[in-house]
């Protein structure tokens, strides 16, 4: 009986925010998570759960998304430092051997990580990824169409092939995998993972767990690999991981690097655009907006408040279509964090010189669209509430 009553009395309580002593600098933060129907927000400020705040409980599992990819490296991580892989360079024939010929020879595991493996690919996973019965086979009869290791275009059907590998070298499915290397000894026990018709386990999202959880992974990465005085991952692999792939500034090896940048709108880039044929009312929108911003966020935002959806939707295929983008970006090339995320805005941000790990996640299954639930500001806000305070 007094279990029950314990239960109702949390369920009158849900939602619930928890501050630590030091967590009043990130209620601005918690404010903008609520705007944004935000289910789950977790920060860790030098080891120490400054705020949390959950709309359900605080063992709630959520889909983590295209996360799933960055969790998924950690167990290519451990079977390098095991030499169980021979290198992140290793060519993927190793595995597959019918990939003996043309350019898919040329194919390694460092490709399929950090998006460079040229395969064909249509970015709507709903095309034909989820459809599809066995995402192995989907991802290894896939054409290729860019050479690889010259363009990184990101490409779920090809990360799709990493947790095949994982269990050809492991014998065991990845969760099964990450489950005695890493999560039985970070208290992980609540999670599950998404599997095609033919029991292949996706890469490139379906890992399922809460926010807690999630803030875990953040801390071991934050560690180098440690955790609670044990390394469980060696240090260099992963900081192979967050800073292994120097074709693009901001991307690790299923990780992402959180760069200082500037954004710029100029008469070059105005000019680019008139040449690019752009409808007139999107070049006198952008002359307008000539100058320089912190965020990327703050042009999209502003470029949304300006047209329909239909009319910012349109203009994105033009561009995407033209491989452009409205902006110069400017850097020092100064890394100042580490994030993975996902779909619908699940994010994990990693601040090393403030010591942050923040954890937000939201439910797409509430029939809220894509736009009412984004949170494109929470890692650039939560580094300035963190170096601000």
């Amino acid at each position: 009986m007094k279990s029950i009553t314990l239960k109702i009395i949390a369920l009158i309580l849900l939602p619930v925010a928890a501050w630590g002593q030091s967590g009043a600098q990130f209620k601005p933060l918690l404010d903008a998570a609520k705007k944004s129907h935000t289910d789950d927000l977790v920060v860790i400020e030098d080891g120490k759960k400054v705020v949390e705040y959950h709309v359900d409980t605080p063992t709630t599992k959520r889909n983590t998304m295209s996360i799933t990819k960055s969790i998924m490296s950690l167990a290519i991580a451990n079977l390098l430092a095991a030499d169980k892989i021979d290198s992140v360079d290793t060519p993927v024939t190793q595995f597959y051997p019918e990939w003996r010929q043309g350019q898919k020879k040329d194919i390694t595991i460092r490709h399929l990580m950090n998006h460079t493996s040229g395969l064909q690919n249509v970015r709507n996973a709903a095309a034909e990824i989820h459809p599809s019965p066995n995402i192995v086979q989907l991802a290894l009869c896939a054409s290729v169409v860019d050479a690889p290791g010259t363009k990184m275009k990101y490409n779920n059907k090809a990360v799709n092939i990493l947790p095949d590998i994982i269990k050809s070298v492991s014998e065991k499915p990845v969760d099964e995998y990450l489950q005695q290397k890493l999560f039985d000894e970070m208290g992980i026990i609540n999670i599950s993972w998404k599997t095609d018709e033919a029991g292949n386990q996706f890469g490139m999202s379906g890992l399922r767990m809460s926010a807690n959880d999630l803030a875990k992974i953040g801390e071991l990465m934050l560690q180098h690999g440690s955790w609670q005085g044990r390394q469980l991952i060696p240090k260099e692999r992963i900081e192979q991981l967050l800073n292994g792939s120097s074709a693009h500034l901001n991307e690790g090896l299923l990780w992402w690097r959180v760069v200082e940048s500037k954004y710029i709108i100029d008469e070059d880039k105005i000019q680019s655009l008139k040449e690019a044929d752009i409808k007139q009312s999107w070049i006198k929108f952008f002359e307008n907006m000539k100058g320089t911003y912190d965020k990327r966020s703050e042009i999209v935002q502003a470029m949304m408040n300006h047209s329909t959806r239909k009319e910012f939707m349109a203009l994105r295929k033009t561009m995407k279509s033209k491989e452009m983008n409205p902006w110069k970006v400017a850097t020092n090339g100064e890394v100042i964090g580490y994030n993975a995320n996902g779909d619908y805005g699940q994010y994990l941000y990693i601040y090393p010189k403030q010591n942050i790990v923040a954890v937000r996640m939201v439910s797409p299954t509430k029939g809220l669209s894509r736009k009412e639930v984004l949170f494109n500001n929470f890692g650039n806000m939560v580094y300035k509430l963190a170096t601000d305070s």
